[in-house]
C-alpha cells in the first residue's frame, strides 16, 4: 500500500511524567509515521468507493458533474460532464466535483478497507486529509520558496524567449496576445496524474492540475484554471465545493506499527 506514498513525518509521541516515557530501546515502537500520497486521488479509485455505497450514501457522496457548467462559464463543458467521471480513459485523472465531506468519507472507507486486510504492512492506520500545515511541509522542501522549485515561473525559459520544460498544469499568460493560454502547458483541463515532474519529496502535481482540500477547509496548490501567481504554496484558493478545479490528496498515519 505504501508504494505510492512518501514518508512525510516520523515524530515521537509526547509524554507527560518521565515514568510514562519509553526506554530508548523502545523508541521506535512509539514513533508514529505519516505518509503522503504521491498523487491526488483518481477517478478510478473514487469509483471503487462509490460502488459499495447504499442509495442514501451515493446521493450524498456522488460526483456532481453539473459543476463543470455551473462553476465555469467560459467554455463548452458538455463532453467533460458526460465523460470525465465515467469513461475509463479518465481513470487516472484526479477526481473533482465532490464535497469535502465526500473526500473525508472516502478516507474513512479506505481506512476500513486497509485495516481488515489479513496481509498488511501495518497493524492499524488511518487515512485522512492533510492539515494545511502538513500540506505546506510536503509541498515545498526548498527553504523560503513559494514554489516547489527554484524561481517563480511554471516553465524553464530559454535564451530566445521560448518556453521549454513545462513544470505544472496551470493557465499561462501570453504576453504577445494579452490573454491566458490553457493549452501551452499540455492540458486544457485536468490531466493524468504524474504528467509533470515531481517535487523533491517525490510528490506529483503539488502545484496546478487540481487544487487540493485540507482538513482545515483551506484549498491549496492552485489548479489548471489558476495562474502561477495564484498557486504559490502560501496562498489559498476561494473555490466553493464541489468544483471542477478541486480534488484531494490523502495522508496515511500509522497508528499501530
Amino acid at each position: 500500500m505504501t508504494k505510492n506514498f512518501a514518508l512525510l513525518l516520523a515524530l515521537p509521541f509526547l509524554f507527560g511524567k518521565s515514568s510514562d516515557r519509553p526506554n530508548f530501546d523502545d523508541y521506535e515502537m512509539f514513533r508514529p509515521r505519516i505518509y503522503v500520497a504521491q498523487h491526488e486521488v483518481r477517478n478510478g479509485e473514487y469509483r471503487n468507493f462509490l460502488r459499495g455505497l447504499n442509495k442514501e450514501e451515493l446521493a450524498e457522496f456522488r460526483v456532481d458533474s453539473s459543476a463543470w457548467n455551473q462553476s465555469i462559464k467560459f467554455a463548452y463543458h458538455d463532453p467533460m460532464v458526460e465523460n470525465y467521471h465515467s469513461h475509463p480513459a479518465y481513470n487516472d485523472y484526479p477526481v473533482v466535483n465532490i464535497s469535502q465531506k465526500a473526500a473525508e468519507a472516502y478516507c474513512q472507507w479506505l481506512t476500513e478497507q486497509y485495516n481488515i486486510q489479513e496481509k498488511r504492512e501495518f497493524q492499524k492506520v488511518q487515512f485522512r486529509l492533510p492539515s494545511s500545515e502538513e500540506w505546506m511541509s510536503f509541498a515545498s522542501p526548498l527553504p523560503n520558496n513559494r514554489l516547489p522549485w527554484y524561481g517563480n515561473l511554471p516553465y524553464t525559459p530559454e535564451k530566445d524567449g521560448q518556453v521549454s520544460d513545462i513544470i505544472c498544469n496551470i493557465k499561462l499568460y501570453d504576453y504577445r496576445s494579452g490573454k491566458h493560454n490553457y493549452i501551452a502547458d499540455g492540458g486544457f483541463y485536468p490531466v493524468k496524474v504524474g504528467s509533470y515532474p515531481a517535487n523533491q519529496n517525490g510528490l506529483f502535481d503539488i502545484i496546478g492540475n487540481v487544487a487540493e482540500m485540507t482538513s482545515d477547509s483551506l484549498i491549496k496548490g492552485g489548479s489548471w484554471d489558476n495562474t502561477i501567481e495564484e498557486s504559490f504554496i502560501d496562498l489559498e484558493q476561494n473555490f466553493s465545493l464541489p468544483d471542477p478545479r478541486v480534488g484531494f490528496r490523502i495522508v496515511m498515519e500509522v497508528l499501530e506499527p
